[in-house]
């Protein structure tokens, strides 16, 4: 029995612009429903990729809840600069 290539696997847009992604492409990738996908454009191709399940900096994301600007909480930790010699 022949398998049948992913590059062979086709769908129609509908009416209001959705596409059914094959259920073997979805399982060979294991996306699931309600799997957040990104798009992008390369090259005259539409790509779909699993968006990240979190981004690495957004847990930190309002994490330092302050008046003081960045400058100001490192000059604190660290202390004043002293002066460089030219």
């Amino acid at each position: 029995m022949k398998s049948q290539s992913h590059h062979d696997m086709k769908a129609r847009i509908d009416k209001s612009g959705q596409i059914t992604i094959p259920q073997t492409l979805r399982d060979a990738l294991g996306w699931h429903g309600r799997t957040l996908v990104e798009f992008s454009q390369e090259e005259g191709r539409l790509v779909i990729t699993k968006a990240p399940d979190e981004y690495p900096l957004e847990k930190w994301f309002g994490y330092l809840d302050s008046d003081q600007t960045v400058d100001e909480m490192i000059e604190e930790m660290r202390g004043p600069v002293d002066a460089v010699d030219p």
